[in-house]
């Protein structure tokens, strides 16, 4: 997922946009749980890293039991 992120990075610096948004989504599925990934591509995207996007990507986060975080027990 990392490796896709940076190449799509790569692709959006070189001006490649629709090459890069393929990568960005691809990095997204390989870890569909990474805000690092998902919620970190959303500004070089154009989309709003506190808007409607965002606001899927936590429900989605909180469906699956918010997995990066273990409750302590």
């Amino acid at each position: 997922a990392r490796a896709e992120f940076a190449l799509a990075w790569h692709l959006h610096r070189a001006e490649r946009l629709e090459a890069a948004e393929r990568h960005f989504v691809r990095a997204g599925e390989l870890a569909p749980h990474d805000f690092t990934i998902r919620r970190g591509s959303m500004p070089i995207r154009g989309l709003d890293p506190m808007g409607p996007a965002f606001a899927d990507l936590y429900t989605e986060w909180v469906q699956a039991g918010t997995p990066y975080y273990q409750r302590q027990t």
